[in-house]
C-alpha cells in the first residue's frame, strides 16, 4: 500500500529534512531502482561486500546497508565505492525519503516547482519526480518558496524533521535552535541516537542508519493499523497507534509486556490488576519496545490484566489478559562438590531449588529432610543443618545419608556424605560492607547508630561454610585495625543475624566520646582465624559534633522511676531532664556527639547541690533528650537554689546560658527504709557550692 500524506505538513522556508539512527531487522523488498538513479551517479550493487570502503565497518551497520541495497534505497557512488563517509545532497535524500516511506512517485513529472531545479541539470534533473513527490507528501519543503538548493548538503536537524513527518509526527520548528524538537522526537522514537548535533552535516552512514530506522518504524505503524489505515502527519489524521502485542509471565514475580512501537518510558503508564484489585508493580523498560513488570509479591494462579496508557501517542490495543501460575519447584540440587563433611554439631549443607522459570527459589517451607543423623531445614540459609558430632560417627569412616523431599512438587534429592575430622578454618570471606545495628549496609560509621558490625563467612577444609557452635573456638579470632586508634576496636564474634549474609558477625566498637579524628579516616581491618585471613576497609566519619549553644530544662527533679517529685531525700539519686540546641538551633539528639563537644568546646557547670553525674540519654517516655544525675548528701531547707550553666567557646563565638532552679526541701532518710546510693566513682563530681 502506498503511503499518503497531508499537504498541511508543508512547512515554511528552509526547514526540511531529517536523519536517524537505530537498530532493526531486514526490511521487505521495495520497488526496483529507476534508471534515473544511474544518471545520478549511482551504480547498482547486490551486497555490502561489493564495496571496498565497507570492509572495515561493524556488522550492524553492514546489515542495514545490505537491507537498503536489496530494496534499491541506496546504491554505490561508482568504482566499487559506497561512499560511506561522504555527504548526501538534498536531491539524493528526496529519493531515499520516498522509497523508505513508500510514497507514490510519478516518474513522468519533469517540471519542478522550484526555479533552481531544471530537467536540463545533469546533476539534479533526474531528481525532479522524487523532489515533487516528497513535497506533495509533506516530507520536505524548499529553502525558500521558490528555491530548493538541490546540491546542498543535508543536516542532521533536517533529517530529523523529515523522518519525523514520515512517521506522522509534526515537529515544532519555532524553537531555538529550530531543529531541537525535531531531533528530540527522533531520539524519543528511536530513529536517531542520543546526543546528536542537529547542525552537523549528515554523512551517508548517518542516512543509512536513519533511513533504516525510519522505515522499520513506518512498517511497524502500518502493521499495527492492520495494513489498511493511512498514516497521516496531518493533525486531523491518525498517528501511529501504540498497541500491546504480547503479555506473558516470565518469573515468580515478573510479567513482560511488549508493544509495537517505542515510546518514552516517562510518558507511558502501566497498571496490573487481578480480579479487579490493583497489584503493586514496577515497570522497567528494555531496548525492544517492552517492559518487565516486577510485582511486589509472588504471583497467584489466575488471570491478570495489564493496562497501558500513553501521554504522547494514541492507543490501539491498550490492555491484555494473561493466565499466570504460582511458583512451583521443578528441580533441587546440592550446592558444593565435596562428598565429605566435617565432624561438628552444626554442619551446613546448602541446596538450591529452581522454579518453572529457571529462577532460584527462596522458600523451602515445602521441603522436608530425612537423614541418618539429626538434621533440620534452615529456610533462611536454604541449607540442611546436620549434627555429626555423635561418638557413634567415626571420622573418615562413617557415612551420613541425607534426603530432601518436596511432596507438592513430587521431586526429591539424596546424597551420602562421609564424615571427616573436626572443622579447620581454611578460608574467610567478608560479606558486604559495614552494617549498622539494623543490619543495613552503610558507607561509613558516623555515630548515627549505636553499634556497627561486619559479616563474614568461614569455610572448613572441605569447602563447607562453618556455623557457630558451642565447641567452635571463636575466641581464637584476632582483629587488627591499622592505623592504630585506641577508640576503634572489635567486639566478641557472634552469629550473623537472620537475613544477613555470612555466618558470623564481628562488632565494630567506636568510642565516640573520645574519638577525636577531624577528617574521614580509613581503617584496614585484618581478620585472622587459624590459618585463614581476610581484609576489610572500615570507613569512619570525623567526630560528629554539634556544638551546643542553648539548653532547656524539662520539668523538675525526677526519681529513678521518672516521676517528678516535690520532696527530696539525701543520699537518694535523682535526675533532671534537658534538651540541648546547636548553633543553628537544631536539637541535639546524639549523646556521643554531645559528650564529645562537652569534652572540647563546651562546659556544663552545676552549682548549689552536693554532686552530679555525667549526662546520659533520657529514659523512654520522659521529656527531653538527656538526663543529668544529681544527688544530695545532706538535708537542707526549701530556700536553696541550684544553677546549671552551659559555657560554649569556639573560635567565632563565646556564649553563656545559665538556668536557675529552686531546690525542694531535702529531708533525712532512714538507711533501713531506702538504701543509700554511693556515687559510682568517676561518674560523679562534686558540685560547686
Amino acid at each position: 500500500m502506498k503511503k499518503k500524506f497531508s499537504k498541511r505538513l508543508l512547512l515554511p522556508l528552509g526547514l526540511s529534512l531529517l536523519l536517524t539512527n537505530a537498530f532493526a531487522s531486514a526490511a521487505s523488498a521495495a520497488p526496483a531502482v529507476p534508471s534515473a538513479a544511474v544518471a545520478a551517479g549511482y551504480v547498482s550493487a547486490a551486497t555490502s561486500g561489493d564495496f571496498d570502503d565497507l570492509a572495515g565497518i561493524d556488522d550492524e551497520l553492514k546489515a542495514k546497508i545490505d537491507a537498503l541495497l536489496a530494496q534499491g534505497v541506496f546504491q554505490g557512488v561508482g568504482d566499487g565505492t559506497f561512499g560511506i563517509d561522504q555527504n548526501m545532497t538534498r536531491s539524493q535524500f528526496s529519493k531515499v525519503l520516498d522509497l523508505i516511506y513508500n510514497v507514490d512517485v510519478d516518474m513522468a513529472v519533469q517540471t519542478s516547482s522550484f526555479s533552481d531545479v531544471q530537467v536540463s541539470d545533469a546533476a539534479n534533473g533526474w531528481a525532479i519526480p522524487y523532489i515533487e513527490a516528497a513535497k506533495k507528501a509533506g516530507l520536505l519543503t524548499g529553502m525558500t518558496t521558490t528555491t530548493y538548493a538541490p546540491s546542498a548538503n543535508v543536516t542532521l536537524g533536517q533529517l530529523a524533521a523529515a523522518l519525523d513527518r514520515g512517521l506522522g509526527y509534526q515537529p515544532d520548528l519555532t524553537g531555538t535552535p529550530w531543529y531541537a524538537d525535531a531531533v528530540q522526537q527522533a531520539i524519543s522514537n528511536r530513529i536517531l541516537p542520543e546526543g546528536i548535533d542537529g547542525s552537523r552535516i549528515a554523512t551517508r552512514a548517518d542516512l543509512v542508519v536513519g533511513a533504516f530506522s525510519g522505515q522499520q518504524a513506518y512498517q511497524a505503524s502500518t502493521d499495527a493499523a492492520d495494513g489498511s489505515a493511512t498514516v497521516s502527519s496531518d493533525t486531523s489524521g491518525s498517528r501511529p497507534k501504540l498497541s500491546i502485542t504480547q503479555a506473558k509471565q516470565v518469573g515468580a514475580q515478573k510479567f513482560y509486556v511488549g508493544f509495537n512501537l517505542h515510546t518514552d518510558p516517562s510518558t507511558i503508564r502501566l497498571s496490573v490488576t487481578k480480579d479487579g484489585i490493583p497489584v503493586d508493580a514496577q515497570a522497567v523498560p528494555d531496548a525492544l519496545n517492552g517492559y518487565t513488570l516486577n510485582l511486589a509479591s509472588h504471583v497467584q494462579s489466575g488471570n491478570y490484566v495489564i493496562t497501558a496508557s500513553s501521554a504522547n501517542m494514541p492507543m490501539g490495543t491498550s490492555s491484555a489478559t494473561l493466565t499466570a501460575a504460582a511458583e512451583t519447584a521443578v528441580k533441587m540440587e546440592w550446592i558444593g562438590s565435596s562428598d565429605t563433611i566435617a565432624k561438628a554439631s552444626r554442619v551446613q549443607i546448602p541446596f538450591k531449588i529452581t522454579n518453572q522459570f529457571g529462577e532460584t527459589m527462596q522458600d523451602a517451607s515445602d521441603v522436608s529432610v530425612m537423614a541418618t543423623a539429626p538434621a533440620v531445614i534452615d529456610s533462611a540459609r536454604m541449607a540442611v543443618i546436620v549434627d555429626t558430632s555423635s561418638p557413634d560417627l567415626q571420622s573418615n569412616q562413617s557415612v551420613v545419608s541425607i534426603s530432601l523431599v518436596n511432596e507438592d512438587a513430587r521431586i526429591s534429592l539424596s546424597k551420602n556424605y562421609k564424615v571427616g575430622t573436626a572443622p579447620l578454618v581454611a578460608k574467610i570471606e567478608m560479606e558486604g560492607a559495614l552494617r549498622d545495628n539494623n543490619g543495613e549496609e552503610v558507607p561509613q560509621a558516623d555515630g548515627s547508630s549505636s553499634a556497627y558490625h561486619v559479616d563474614f563467612t568461614a569455610y572448613d577444609q572441605y569447602g563447607s561454610s562453618i556455623l557457630p557452635s558451642e565447641t567452635l573456638l571463636t575466641d581464637q579470632i584476632q582483629a587488627i585495625f591499622t592505623p592504630y586508634n585506641a577508640d576503634i576496636s572489635a567486639g566478641e564474634v557472634e552469629e550473623a543475624a537472620a537475613g544477613e549474609p555470612g555466618s558470623f558477625s564481628l562488632p565494630i566498637l567506636l568510642n565516640w566520646e573520645s574519638y577525636d579524628v577531624v577528617a574521614p579516616a580509613n581503617y584496614n581491618l585484618q581478620l585472622f582465624w587459624q590459618g585463614a585471613s581476610a581484609t576489610q576497609v572500615i570507613h569512619v566519619a570525623p567526630a560528629a559534633r554539634q556544638i551546643p549553644k542553648t539548653m532547656e530544662i524539662k520539668g523538675s527533679f525526677r526519681d529513678e522511676n521518672g516521676q517528678e517529685v516535690t520532696q527530696l531525700f539525701k543520699d537518694i539519686p535523682y535526675h533532671l531532664n534537658l534538651d540541648m540546641y546547636d548553633q543553628q538551633g537544631n536539637k541535639i539528639t546524639s549523646l556521643p556527639s554531645l559528650l564529645s563537644a562537652l569534652s572540647s568546646t563546651t562546659q556544663l557547670a552545676v552549682s548549689g547541690l552536693d554532686g552530679y553525674g555525667t549526662l546520659t540519654a533520657a529514659l523512654a517516655g520522659e521529656p527531653g533528650a538527656f538526663s543529668l544525675p544529681v544527688m544530695f548528701t545532706s538535708a537542707r531547707g526549701v530556700n536553696s537554689v541550684m544553677t546549671i550553666t552551659l559555657y560554649t567557646a569556639t573560635a567565632n563565638m563565646s556564649y553563656v546560658d545559665p538556668h536557675i532552679l529552686t531546690i525542694p526541701a531535702v529531708a533525712a532518710q532512714l538507711a533501713a527504709a531506702v538504701p543509700a546510693a554511693s556515687p559510682p566513682g568517676d561518674l560523679w563530681r562534686r558540685a560547686r557550692v
